[in-house]
């Protein structure tokens, strides 16, 4: 019924996605091997993007999804 529109984010060497299986929520790419650098355990649906906010000094991954807000560290 609704397609899947999410932006990649780049964050000094890695591309952050959501692709959002059974089994994984967001996940880190090496942007110059497209190697997984890290993953999240599954987050639920969502249209979102993931988006890169820096919270008293700590940059953050947001992700909302199925009306919850997750936070994660962009380097693990």
């Amino acid at each position: 019924k609704w397609g899947w529109a999410q932006a990649p984010v780049l964050w000094k060497d890695l591309v952050i996605v959501a692709p959002m299986g059974k089994e994984v929520g967001v996940v880190a790419l090496d942007a110059r091997s497209g190697e997984e650098r890290w993953r999240t355990k599954a987050v639920g649906t969502s249209h979102s993007t993931p988006v890169l906010l820096e919270l008293r000094g700590t940059t953050q991954v947001l992700f909302l999804s199925q009306g919850r807000l997750s936070a994660f560290d962009p380097a693990s």
